[in-house]
């Protein structure tokens, strides 16, 4: 199984969630409290 930071993690949700929702990019930063 490939190993991913937590980073790349929240970057590939942040991009699917952009892409479904089509909402601006206001809350890039949401997750990142590690």
């Amino acid at each position: 199984m490939p190993q991913y930071t937590a980073g790349q993690i929240d970057n590939a949700i942040w991009l699917i969630s952009q892409n479904i929702e089509n909402t601006p990019p206001h809350h890039r930063t949401r997750t990142i409290y590690y």
